[in-house]
């Protein structure tokens, strides 16, 4: 009121007012707010990391997988071939 009658304003008088007050404990909803938004980045960074190594382990069984396929497509076509032949690559 006081800060009122000196021709501040309302925001000027709760500007004052919350100097007074500590950092820590001013306003609780901004830290909790604050915890909410660390919680989703850090699991919206553990999500995307593991889509990644997801995404190559899937990638690399299918190179592996085509792979297996080609070797044992190798080893048939060899022992298809008679003893005399040769098969150049």
């Amino acid at each position: 009121m006081f800060h009122q009658m000196q021709g501040l304003s309302d925001l000027e008088h709760t500007r004052i007012r919350d100097q007074d007050t500590t950092n820590r404990s001013r306003y609780l909803w901004e830290w909790i707010v604050g915890v909410i938004l660390f919680i989703s980045v850090a699991g919206f960074l553990v999500k995307s990391t593991h889509r990644q190594y997801t995404s190559q382990h899937h990638i690399l069984a299918v190179q592996m997988s085509t792979l297996e396929e080609r070797i044992q497509q190798h080893k048939d076509e060899v022992s298809d071939t008679p003893p005399g032949n040769v098969v150049n690559m």
